[in-house]
């Protein structure tokens, strides 16, 4: 009698703890197939390709080391570098430099360390987040502070739902019982922990999320590396939307654990990723990155005609994200361009680099 009465009590207990807690589903979704053709060039699939240089000029404080991030909204584009520079910098559509967002310091208005940023398009203010500093600084488009509020969950990916829920996307292991190993972590405008998802425990012990992407129709959408499954979130829930099917490139399973440093080494199966998690959504495309036995490529899933095209052609971009009016946003390093390429393109992108002194913005049309 007495161990019937406890099992009920620690039943009652599991569900009260879990009161909050969401778990995600997956039944069936789009398959996105994996070409196995590659695509010659990018200009092969796209139209309209130009190139933004971020013009430094004299101006030091527009001296970027990398480009980490990108956003472009309305009539400005937003850059981050959180390895190199550590700066969030605003430039207007023609890569003229407009406003540093914030410095670092230890300043009410100043972040210890640039995490990353987001924009929320329905209040229209960026979301800059810093995990050292236990805060989210809140500014307007223009870069101009408005206010800041304390946030203790540490995390790499950051959005907002229209309801004013926040989201957080764990990179690593959470540091919090309360957290557990939920991977998205829906908070209120309060920091009260509203929702848990994505239970790596039960999934993939090394699942992680970092890239949220905001829409303009106020959903955002999320891929948890490792997974190759892909979910869109708004006020009213969860929804899975595609499973990328690499089935001829490299079964998941076969994978040696990534963080795994002398496998790694030992193991050439560890070169072989699948899906990151990198991705931009809008209404008609679907584009992801992925790296495969130490190349990356780039797959623009076309949701009208289910098709989808692969390139490996370095004026693809990085960091690819969707404006509103439909075009593709990528930034480019000289770093990231073959020197061994005869192609014009890439010799005229590599000079406009060298020129601006900062990476470069491409963006062009899916065809």
């Amino acid at each position: 009698m007495v161990r019937s009465i406890v099992c009920l009590f620690a039943a009652v207990l599991m569900l009260a703890s879990c009161r909050n807690k969401v778990a995600i589903y997956f039944g069936d979704a789009e398959v996105i197939e994996i070409p196995k053709t590659i695509t010659e060039s990018i200009l092969d699939v796209v139209e309209n390709y130009s190139y933004v240089p971020l013009n430094v000029g004299d101006n030091l404080a527009a001296a970027l080391g990398a480009i980490t991030k990108i956003r472009v909204f309305r009539d400005k584009i937003y850059v981050m570098d959180n390895i190199f520079s550590h700066k969030l910098l605003i430039f207007d559509k023609d890569g003229t430099f407009l406003q540093k967002v914030s410095r670092k310091g230890k300043g009410p208005r100043e972040y210890v360390e640039l995490t990353t940023f987001e924009i929320d398009y329905h209040m229209e203010e960026i979301l800059l987040k810093d995990n050292v500093g236990g805060k989210v600084l809140v500014f307007n488009l223009d870069g101009d502070y408005k206010h800041t509020f304390e946030c203790s969950i540490w995390s790499d990916g950051i959005a907002v739902l229209t309801n004013g829920n926040i989201l957080h996307g764990i990179l690593g292991f959470p540091d919090s019982r309360e957290l557990g190993s939920y991977k998205l972590i829906i908070c209120d405008s309060e920091n009260n922990i509203l929702e848990r998802h994505c239970d790596a425990s039960i999934r993939y012990p090394h699942m992680s999320l970092s890239f949220l992407n905001p829409g303009y129709d106020g959903t955002v959408t999320f891929a948890p590396q490792m997974m190759n499954d892909v979910f869109r979130i708004s006020d009213s829930g969860v929804e899975h939307i595609y499973t990328i099917n690499f089935t001829d490139k490299l079964d998941r399973k076969e994978l040696p654990d990534p963080f795994d440093v002398m496998g790694f080494a030992q193991n050439p199966l560890a070169r072989k990723m699948t899906f990151m998690g990198n991705h931009a959504d809008t209404e008609d495309y679907f584009c992801f990155t992925y790296q495969y036995n130490g190349r990356g490529y780039t797959v623009y899933y076309n949701k009208n005609t289910g098709l989808a095209a692969l390139c490996d052609d370095k004026l693809c971009g990085q960091n690819l994200t969707f404006d509103e009016d439909g075009n593709v946003w990528g930034s480019i390093m000289e770093e990231g361009l073959p020197y061994d390429s005869d192609c014009e393109k890439v010799a005229e992108l590599r000079e406009a680099i060298q020129k601006s002194g900062n990476p470069i913005v491409v963006t062009y049309t899916l065809k």
